[in-house]
């Protein structure tokens, strides 16, 4: 079978998702896949034998990088003496800006709950004063290698940010997309955000977070061959207000696909994926390319 006739299985959540945005709207999906049955495919996508990185859990193994934000894990102790900070608390298990509570250091619980962090709010950068985040799509290999989509998913608060407000302005929705606050921004904005920028960091830094989660998603595999085998990931980044420096928040393994955002988006998006999977080319006006070490 040659390269290009190979069949991908992707993950049934992916699947899912997938078939909401392409099929359902008249649109084929982008490359030969199957799911449920990996034995009839050749590559695979977020094959789930194996260490769980689709929870928050798994970011406790970036406590200290500089590119990691104040975090606490379940069952430690909270920080005292912060009673003006403003800090999120999120379930491990929810993804998409769901189930935080916003709260200042005066109300945080002596310990972070079970199933919880509570990650101390990153000082935003501001877009017409409003607070944003960017998610950056990749696919990586799980020995390694590493594509990241250059056309950023901007995700913009629609409310105007308030350093003091403990409420909604703090959060984001991937609904939002419907009214234009959720975009690929030089699709729509170009030049309005610094791009090449946030490219120069997330070249830096995505190998690292990969490199941490591909060393728990390997801890106990037992699938197909590591080098068939590729993580689909969603990596949210907030612009710290100042220095536009990139803190990374989370993973998302499905991430955030919305048919409002265009399909077109998405059909690029995968296609590349595919490619990068079978080998072929590297397409760099699109993507950024990186191998371990």
């Amino acid at each position: 079978m040659s390269e290009a006739e190979q069949t991908i299985f992707l993950d049934a959540n992916i699947f899912n998702y997938l078939v909401r945005i392409f099929p359902q709207k008249g649109v084929p999906l982008p490359g030969r896949i199957v799911t449920f049955v990996p034995d009839n495919a050749d590559k695979f996508i977020y094959y789930r034998s194996g260490g769980a990185i689709h929870t928050k859990a798994a970011l406790a193994c970036f406590q200290g990088d500089t590119f990691f934000p104040e975090t606490y894990f379940s069952g430690e102790k909270t920080p005292r003496d912060v009673d003006d900070a403003t800090f999120f608390m999120k379930k491990y298990t929810s993804d998409n800006s769901e189930d935080i509570h916003v709260m200042k250091g005066a109300d945080l619980p002596p310990l972070v709950p079970n199933g919880y962090l509570v990650q101390r709010e990153v000082p935003p950068e501001l877009y017409k004063g409003r607070k944003f985040d960017i998610r950056v799509l990749t696919c990586a290999r799980r020995t390694g290698e590493v594509m990241i989509y250059k056309n950023l998913l901007y995700r913009v608060n629609p409310n105007q940010y308030e350093a003091s407000a403990i409420d909604g302005a703090h959060q984001f929705t991937i609904a939002a997309a419907t009214n234009s606050f959720a975009s690929f921004f030089e699709n729509v904005r170009p030049n309005e955000l610094p791009l090449d920028a946030y490219l120069r960091q997330l070249e830096d830094i995505v190998p690292k977070i990969y490199e941490g989660l591909i060393a728990i998603a390997n801890t106990g595999y037992a699938g197909p061959p590591l080098d068939q085998t590729f993580i689909i990931g969603g990596l949210d980044f907030m612009p710290e207000a100042g220095t536009n420096d990139l803190k990374f928040l989370e993973f998302n393994g499905t991430p955030g696909f919305n048919v409002h955002l265009g399909i077109d988006n998405w059909q690029r998006f995968y296609i590349r994926v595919m490619e990068f999977m079978r080998g072929e080319a590297p397409n760099t006006d699109d993507c950024i390319y990186l191998k371990p070490g």
